[in-house]
């Protein structure tokens, strides 16, 4: 195998920066992939784009989350950057084991698959209420009545928060999710405010888990602050990371999937109508196929600690390496009929959740509200046409800041 710089004339670096990527990423995405499998842009970023390839170094132990002693990181703060993202807060996905298996072990007493199954009826009651005023106006915006408050609300029930304070937690999060987006991307306007945003979800948080550190409910903050291993207990700081995590990745992946998948399924009637009669499943095989389709995480990133081979192609340490999960979930050697919605299809090996020990934690509760949300959707309309939509300018995280639909019953 080879590694390439460019496609023809085409390089693939910039190319990602384009308003065409944010448009629509697959014609892209399939036509590097067509040339090669693996990209090396020169500057110590790797963009690996084959799904056995991609696969394989989410589970290889000499491919690390924690970044910031790659080169390019190095060479950012050199020229006197500010570190980006989320500062030091000890984050699941940017912390590497031994320290990773004890925080994950801790957060598993507590977000148990029990407590997230339970959920269920919640969703439903409210995809319910949401589809009955979608209903009743014939249109809406898709976005604002369901895929952004579904989320929220359901996080704000396992946190045991006021209801009064959804919208803001609401608006704290969509600002937060876009610190997965590279920090040259953003531009300092943009970034003051996520700074903004960051730092009154920290403070919200912070009051919470003190206030639950005296408490003794059944909600997820006490549990976690309550779990405990041979007298070891989470942080503040690690418990503040566990519950930002939450909301980056619990509230923008289900909104994303909700609304791309509705997209999806408005411009394929079959694959709707499936929906309407499906069992349980059957709606386990949907989720997982709108997931692969057209993922809410385009890419994640990784970095190499010692020389990788990849197919004969040698990626240095100290490199970070971009896993282009939506290409790999497209490539033609692993899935038949790639480009085609089938929503019955297996099996199903995309890597929307990643892979190995930082398959993503919140796999499940995406599961739980989208496989309660698609079939209610399909099963209360016949027919959705997709209007007006305006994408989130975002470049790791797909959705839709607004998606216009006309129903009909």
């Amino acid at each position: 195998m080879e590694s390439l710089a460019r496609v023809g004339s085409e390089n693939i670096l910039l190319s990602m920066l384009t308003d065409e990527m944010r448009a629509d990423p697959y014609p892209l995405y399939e036509r590097w992939q067509s040339a090669a499998e693996l990209y090396d842009s020169g500057l110590g970023v790797w963009f690996v784009l084959g799904h056995r390839e991609a696969s394989a170094l989410l589970r290889r132990p000499d491919v690390v989350v924690d970044y910031r002693d790659s080169e390019p990181y190095r060479a950012f703060l050199t020229d006197g950057a500010e570190p980006p993202g989320f500062g030091d807060l000890p984050l699941l996905i940017r912390i590497d084991p031994p320290e990773h298996g004890r925080i994950r072990g801790l957060v598993r007493q507590a977000f148990t698959p029990r407590r997230v199954e339970g959920l269920r009826h919640r969703a439903a009651e409210l995809v319910t209420a949401a589809l009955d005023r979608i209903e009743a106006a014939g249109e809406a915006d898709l976005v604002a009545e369901l895929a952004r408050p579904l989320p929220i609300t359901i996080i704000a029930d396992l946190l045991a928060v006021p209801r009064s304070d959804v919208g803001q937690l609401s608006a704290w999060s969509d600002w937060v999710v876009r610190t997965l987006d590279p920090l040259p991307l953003r531009g300092e306007t943009l970034n003051e405010k996520i700074n903004e945003a960051m730092g009154e979800l920290l403070e919200y948080l912070r009051a919470l888990i003190d206030e639950r550190r005296r408490s003794t409910g059944d909600d997820l903050v006490t549990a976690l602050a309550a779990a405990s291993h041979e007298g070891d207990r989470l942080s503040d700081d690690e418990l503040l990371g566990v519950l930002l995590l939450l909301f980056v990745a619990g509230h923008a992946n289900v909104t994303a999937l909700i609304a791309c998948g509705t997209v999806a399924l408005a411009s394929r009637p079959a694959e709707l109508a499936a929906l309407r009669t499906c069992d349980d499943a059957g709606a386990r095989l949907a989720v997982d196929e709108l997931l692969r389709f057209d993922s809410p995480v385009q890419m994640t990133q990784r970095t190499t600690i010692e020389d990788v081979d990849v197919g004969g192609v040698t990626i240095p340490a100290n490199q970070i390496v971009v896993l282009m999960v939506a290409a790999a979930n497209r490539d033609p050697k692993v899935f038949e009929r790639p480009r085609e919605l089938d929503l019955l299809r297996q099996p199903n090996p995309h890597l929307s959740f990643g892979g190995g020990i930082h398959h993503c934690l919140g796999a499940l509760l995406t599961h739980v509200e989208t496989e309660v949300a698609f079939p209610l959707l399909a099963r209360r309309f016949s027919t959705i046409e997709v209007g007006d939509t305006v994408l989130r300018s975002t470049l790791v995280a797909r959705s839709y800041e607004s998606l216009h639909v006309r129903v009909s019953p």
